[in-house]
């Protein structure tokens, strides 16, 4: 864009700019419009006189008046919005649409992306004009403009045009900024780490504390800080932290890829001294407790280290850097111990006062030393951060005796306490952590520490300055429990002494359910509560005992998620840790990421929990459209279902730890390794044919063919019964589809026997219950399905209510080795799938056409649900009134719908009080078990029936 030469600065752009807002004032006083106000923005801009004509008869045009269907909205980029550090030269946008017609849908769209904001109103983008697209595809559009650098921010709008033709108004300006894309873009940054005289070893030693100051002397435009910690790091401006995560970065394989993060400091820098700090804690990288996972064996374990760079861009253009370097200052800190696994030991009389703030005197302090860099390359971290994201209250506080108070914040919960006391200086304060009590009324650590063999286990030491009101909580550690019990307090605790900071990946909430029943509304409760407990930078499988990413554990539990929280970029980075992680001949380990463990645990490979590397890339495609996570890691999944090839005899995998923790007898470990091999032969034909690969797929599909016979012949018994016909091997056969058509009758009336047989109770473990109830849900048996659930004896998830849980067990029994494991999630997902029938279907990836098909079971009244889709709001909701059904059915601008209206006849269903068949955008489809079968488009319906 050239600037007019009379007046320097002053555009084309800007003149479109300033016409596009007089014009824009009011449609319909456009005659109004002054005169003088034109001929001065022609004047400013010295425009040809044809050339001014152009642009003030296009902005008419654009300013008449044509009331679109549809307005665009939660514009993102990668799933987020605002992205600092994009690493994808070729990033991915994606937006929904809102309207209050029905029948609302995109035809087409226009992106415009622009270097500059200003140079958004061109509305032709010197970084990437679309045109007009002919698609009503509004997910994952991969940008094709000009190549990107490091560092650039792009400012993106888009337009779409609705059913009718009609353009909608541009969305709201947005952006997103790369992140470092090189590694020699980290120039002059270098890693850094304390003098051995500080930290001579790998060993637990105080956290080192680093520090430079630098001078700013003119306005600053724009700054931003690049960096990263190992383990877990801290930073600081002018005294105050940088964000509001914590634990931080997510654990990586090390070895293989290390993330940063982009911070924007802008409102941190001033003109005159300033200072930037940082805190190293040991976090996974330094993981030091001896434990049988050996994650302190790691070939990546080293002490902490920094690598950090501040880019400060002034309003003239020019830029300075500050980078880490051996100029910086290093001493150790207050955080005298830290183990991820064992706790945080705090000596307050050892605080810097101020030692991040600009007029601190470090010259006692000894330099930084250079640090070997991790051999893993940078890559931007691209998900939500761990954050504190609630804070709970003591519900009580109790005296035992010796010296000792406990808490109960009556919630099992995953993050440390907040504590405030004042005291004399050296008085030392223990904090115990555990979800469970003894007998004498002090926390209990049965079960859970068995593992860790050092250094103690969720413990927290709090040494007093001898200050008034002192305030502390931990930073590099967590913990899973209920309770705490405090010993050393001087004086009696009050409930504005101690509280719990709950902590997790701060993604936020995609759905929720909720019905007539109590009991059911608690369940979801307690498996949110165990699920975002459980998701500390990537899914584990408890927060206290392993705190391991156990790969079974989460892909059970993923398919709820999907409904109840917008995880696409954490599942994402947490699936790169499984290309890290995977050996060149495919085989996988049970833990991700891991030092060097659960590569041969009970054997050499692990079908039903290695099947995650695909099952939750297919979960991300069919609930969220997304593709590139299927292509980024086919080669993968096709290099492990091999390795399981090669592993398995006749198509038999005869290893593996099979469904662990079953409430009735054991399955058949080759049953159920087998059935997981046949999923992921499966599984990977159908992404083959998604993206493709048209060849892969043909090979595939042939292979899961031959597994299917195979398990056929090994397994199948007379009368439908497979194996030795337990729940799990009856559901897993049914679930994944290893029967044929023929014999599937008898394969659920055997399951249906058992579960009958047990007074309607499940036997099934962490494998077979997500398969249980859909097996008999989806073949005429929900209300066993539903009565199963919630038996409110052992084995049932109402059980665990009654019990008082807070969270899901790990156990269905009392002597729980867990009280908070997120494996048994996939409830929830039951729930949202078979109690408000909303399912994705996989013709239509990320709910663009989707299908409501409730069950109206045991006493429910009413259920209500709701969803965030990538293409915007569903709901679904029943109540039954006496004879009377209102079924309710949102569906947002762009999708489309097939709902199953329970009804004893087609002729009882009225939609706006007439039949739905003659509201203009429904169609009648069929009547069939009970159901009238409807298509609809976008917008809302209340159907009423008689069931």
């Amino acid at each position: 864009m050239v600037a007019s030469d009379r007046h320097p600065g002053f555009s084309l752009p800007v003149a479109n700019h300033l016409l596009t807002q007089a014009l824009s004032v009011s449609h319909q006083s456009l005659i109004a419009l002054r005169t003088v106000d034109v001929i001065y923005v022609f004047v400013r801009a010295h425009l040809s006189y044809s050339r001014f004509l152009l642009i003030i008869l296009s902005r008419l045009v654009v300013a008449i008046p044509a009331v679109a269907g549809v307005r665009v909205e939660n514009v993102r980029c990668e799933y987020l919005q605002y992205p600092l550090g994009v690493d994808s030269v070729r990033p991915r946008l994606s937006w929904t649409l809102a309207a209050e017609s029905r029948g609302a849908r995109q035809t087409a769209y226009q992106i415009v992306v622009a270097s500059s904001e200003v140079g958004l109103q061109v509305d032709e983008g010197d970084l990437w004009g679309s045109g007009r697209v002919e698609s009503d595809q509004s997910l994952n559009i991969v940008y094709a403009g000009r190549d990107l650098t490091s560092a650039q921010r792009c400012w993106w709008k888009v337009r779409v045009w609705d059913e009718a033709g009609t353009a909608s108004d541009w969305s709201k300006p947005a952006f997103w900024e790369m992140g470092l894309l090189k590694p020699g873009d980290w120039q002059p940054a270098r890693w850094i780490r304390a003098p051995d005289a500080l930290n001579p070893s790998v060993e637990p030693v105080p956290a080192p504390l680093l520090r430079t100051a630098f001078m700013i002397d003119k306005p600053v435009a724009r700054a931003r800080l690049y960096g990263t910690g190992l383990g877990f790091h801290e930073l600081y401006l002018n005294g105050e932290k940088v964000g509001d995560q914590v634990l931080s970065p997510v654990f990586t394989q090390y070895e293989k890829r290390v993330c940063y993060l982009v911070h924007d400091v802008t409102a941190h820098i001033r003109e005159g001294r300033n200072a930037l700090g940082a805190m190293l804690g040991n976090g996974w990288y330094n993981q030091h407790a001896r434990e049988v996972w050996q994650i302190h064996r790691a070939a990546w374990r080293d002490r902490p280290k920094l690598l950090c760079k501040l880019v400060i861009e002034f309003a003239d253009g020019s830029h300075q850097v500050i980078a880490s370097g051996p100029d910086w200052r290093v001493t150790q800190g207050a955080i005298r111990y830290d183990g991820i696994r064992n706790g945080e030991t705090y000596d307050a009389r050892e605080e810097k006062s101020g030692w991040a703030t600009a007029d601190f005197d470090d010259t006692e302090w000894p330099r930084a030393v250079p640090a070997e860099p991790p051999a893993g390359e940078l890559a931007w971290e691209g998900m939500p951060p761990v954050r504190v994201t609630q804070t709970l209250k003591p519900v009580t506080i109790k005296d035992i005796g010796a010296g000792r108070q406990i808490v109960d914040f009556g919630q099992n919960v995953t993050g440390w306490a907040r504590l405030r006391v004042t005291g004399p200086a050296g008085t030392e304060i223990k904090l115990t952590y555990g979800e469970r009590l003894r007998e004498d009324g002090s926390v209990s650590h049965q079960y859970l520490d068995k593992h860790v063999k050092s250094g103690g286990f969720q413990t927290d030491r709090y040494i007093l300055s001898g200050r008034e009101n002192e305030n502390w909580e931990p930073r590099f550690t967590y913990h899973g429990f209920r309770f705490v019990e405090i010993s050393g307090y001087p004086g009696k605790l009050s409930a504005e002494d101690i509280a719990a900071r709950v902590l997790r990946t701060d993604f936020s909430q995609a759905g929720d359910f909720r019905c007539s029943d109590k009991t059911v509304n608690r369940i979801v409760e307690c498996a949110s509560w165990s699920y975002r407990g459980n998701f500390q930078g990537r899914p584990t499988d408890c927060p206290h005992r392993e705190k391991n990413g156990w790969a079974g554990d989460a892909v059970m539990a993923a398919e709820q998620a999907m409904y109840q929280w917008h995880n696409v970029p954490a599942y994402e980075q947490w699936m790169r840790s499984f290309r890290d992680v995977q050996r060149p001949h495919g085989q996988m380990p049970l833990i991700i990421p891991t030092g060097d463990w659960g590569y041969d645990y009970r054997g050499e490979v692990q079908p039903p929990r290695d099947a995650a590397f695909l099952v939750i890339p297919w979960y991300l495609y069919l609930y969220h459209g997304d593709r590139r996570v299927l292509e980024d890691n086919f080669p993968g999944m096709k290099a492990w279902v091999d390795y399981c090839g090669t592993r398995a005899r006749d198509h038999i995998v005869d290893e593996g730890i099979g469904d662990h923790s079953p409430a009735g007898e054991p399955t058949e470990t080759a049953l159920t390794s087998t059935a997981f091999y046949f999923q992921g032969a499966d599984l990977l034909a159908r992404i083959a044919g998604v993206i493709g690969r048209d060849e892969e797929a043909k090979r595939y599909t042939a292979l899961a063919q031959e597994i299917k016979a195979a398990y056929q012949k090994r397994f199948r018994r007379d009368g439908g019964t497979y194996g030795e016909g337990t729940q799990t091997a009856q559901a897993c056969t049914l679930g994944l589809g290893l029967c044929s058509p023929q014999e599937q009758d008898d394969v659920v009336a055997r399951l249906v026997d058992d579960v009958e047989a047990r007074g309607r109770h499940l036997a099934t473990g962490n494998l077979g219950t997500k398969y249980l109830f859909r097996a008999l849900s989806r073949n005429g048996h929900a209300d066993l399905a539903y009565e199963a659930a919630m038996q409110r004896s052992s084995p049932g998830y109402g059980y665990w209510i009654d019990q008082g849980a807070t969270t899901l067990w790990e156990w269905w029994t009392d002597d729980s080795p867990s009280l908070n494991h997120g494996r048994w999630a996939d409830i929830v997902a039951w729930f949202h799938q078979e109690l408000a029938g909303l399912r994705a279907d996989p013709a239509y990836p990320g709910f663009k056409h989707f299908i409501v098909q409730p069950h109206l079971l045991g006493d429910l009244t009413w259920v209500s649900a709701w969803h965030d889709s990538v293409h915007g709001r569903i709901e679904t909701a029943w109540r039954r009134d006496g004879e009377r059904l209102t079924m309710t059915v949102l569906a947002p601008p762009n999708t489309t719908a097939t709902i199953h209206v329970p009804a004893r006849s087609k002729e009882v269903v009225t939609l706006d009080g007439q039949p739905p068949e003659k509201v203009e955008g429904v169609k009648f489809l069929r009547f069939v078990e009970g159901r009238a079968v409807y298509e609809i488009g976008s917008g809302r319906y209340e159907f009423i029936s008689k069931p």
